[in-house]
Protein backbone atom coordinates (compact mmCIF):
# COMPACT_ATOMS: atom_id res chain seq x y z
CA UNK A 1 0.00 0.00 0.00
CA UNK A 2 1.23 3.01 -1.24
CA UNK A 3 0.97 6.65 1.25
CA UNK A 4 0.48 9.76 -0.22
CA UNK A 5 3.22 11.80 1.67
CA UNK A 6 3.51 15.81 0.69
CA UNK A 7 6.93 16.30 -1.09
CA UNK A 8 9.47 17.75 0.85
CA UNK A 9 9.39 21.16 -0.48
CA UNK A 10 5.74 21.52 -0.26
CA UNK A 11 6.03 20.73 3.54
CA UNK A 12 8.84 23.61 3.58
CA UNK A 13 6.24 26.20 1.72
CA UNK A 14 3.63 25.29 3.96
CA UNK A 15 5.40 25.59 7.08
CA UNK A 16 6.72 29.23 5.44
CA UNK A 17 2.87 30.27 4.84
CA UNK A 18 1.96 28.73 8.19
CA UNK A 19 4.65 31.01 10.01
CA UNK A 20 3.76 34.46 7.77
CA UNK A 21 -0.15 33.64 8.87
CA UNK A 22 0.52 33.79 12.50
CA UNK A 23 1.17 37.18 13.07
CA UNK A 24 -0.95 38.21 10.05
CA UNK A 25 -4.04 36.73 11.96
CA UNK A 26 -2.27 38.58 15.36
CA UNK A 27 -3.19 41.95 12.80
CA UNK A 28 -6.71 40.95 11.97
CA UNK A 29 -7.47 40.19 15.91
CA UNK A 30 -5.81 43.58 16.76
CA UNK A 31 -7.63 45.49 13.84
CA UNK A 32 -11.15 44.25 14.88
CA UNK A 33 -10.99 44.58 18.47
CA UNK A 34 -9.94 48.32 18.02
CA UNK A 35 -12.57 48.96 15.62
CA UNK A 36 -15.15 47.37 17.89
CA UNK A 37 -13.77 50.07 20.79
CA UNK A 38 -14.27 52.85 18.32
CA UNK A 39 -10.48 54.01 18.58
CA UNK A 40 -8.45 55.11 15.66
CA UNK A 41 -4.83 53.79 15.99
CA UNK A 42 -1.62 56.06 14.60
CA UNK A 43 -3.94 58.66 13.05
CA UNK A 44 -5.40 56.35 10.32
CA UNK A 45 -8.90 56.71 9.49
CA UNK A 46 -11.30 54.17 8.93
CA UNK A 47 -12.58 53.20 5.35
CA UNK A 48 -10.52 54.82 1.96
CA UNK A 49 -7.71 53.49 0.98
CA UNK A 50 -7.37 51.55 3.66
CA UNK A 51 -9.88 48.70 2.35
CA UNK A 52 -8.75 46.91 -0.76
CA UNK A 53 -10.58 49.08 -3.38
CA UNK A 54 -8.48 47.73 -6.86
CA UNK A 55 -7.04 50.98 -6.24
CA UNK A 56 -2.90 51.49 -6.44
CA UNK A 57 -2.71 53.44 -2.98
CA UNK A 58 -4.76 50.35 -1.68
CA UNK A 59 -2.39 47.67 -3.09
CA UNK A 60 0.51 49.49 -1.70
CA UNK A 61 -1.24 49.23 1.67
CA UNK A 62 -1.97 45.37 1.08
CA UNK A 63 1.78 45.24 0.33
CA UNK A 64 3.12 46.85 3.54
CA UNK A 65 0.81 44.52 5.24
CA UNK A 66 2.39 41.40 3.69
CA UNK A 67 5.99 43.05 4.35
CA UNK A 68 5.42 44.02 7.75
CA UNK A 69 3.79 40.03 8.88
CA UNK A 70 7.38 38.42 6.68
CA UNK A 71 9.61 39.90 9.29
CA UNK A 72 7.40 38.30 12.37
CA UNK A 73 7.30 35.26 10.61
CA UNK A 74 10.95 34.53 10.71
CA UNK A 75 11.58 33.85 14.57
CA UNK A 76 7.77 32.16 14.24
CA UNK A 77 9.29 29.70 11.76
CA UNK A 78 11.88 29.37 13.46
CA UNK A 79 9.50 28.35 16.55
CA UNK A 80 7.90 26.25 14.19
CA UNK A 81 10.97 24.04 12.52
CA UNK A 82 11.54 22.07 15.35
CA UNK A 83 8.05 20.45 15.55
CA UNK A 84 7.52 20.16 11.83
CA UNK A 85 7.00 16.28 11.65
CA UNK A 86 4.55 16.23 15.32
CA UNK A 87 1.39 18.14 13.75
CA UNK A 88 -0.44 18.78 17.31
CA UNK A 89 3.07 20.33 18.89
CA UNK A 90 3.28 22.47 15.69
CA UNK A 91 -0.65 23.79 15.86
CA UNK A 92 0.09 24.35 19.50
CA UNK A 93 3.79 26.13 19.00
CA UNK A 94 1.35 28.06 15.99
CA UNK A 95 -1.48 28.92 18.86
CA UNK A 96 0.98 30.36 21.06
CA UNK A 97 2.85 32.42 18.08
CA UNK A 98 -0.33 34.04 17.30
CA UNK A 99 -1.45 34.65 20.95
CA UNK A 100 2.10 36.48 21.60
CA UNK A 101 1.89 38.38 18.23
CA UNK A 102 -1.63 39.70 19.25
CA UNK A 103 -0.37 40.49 22.76
CA UNK A 104 2.73 42.52 21.59
CA UNK A 105 0.39 44.49 19.03
CA UNK A 106 -1.78 45.17 21.98
CA UNK A 107 0.86 46.57 24.29
CA UNK A 108 2.56 48.43 21.64
CA UNK A 109 -0.38 50.21 20.47
CA UNK A 110 -0.99 54.19 21.04
CA UNK A 111 -4.62 55.22 20.57
CA UNK A 112 -5.99 58.72 20.16
CA UNK A 113 -9.61 58.80 20.92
Amino acid sequence: MMSNQFPKWAEWCSLALTAWAAPAIAILIHSLVVYDRGLTLYNAQIGGGYFFDGSRESFDHVLLLATACTIPAIPTFLALLPFRNRTILRWCVWVASVSLWTWLLFKSEFAIK
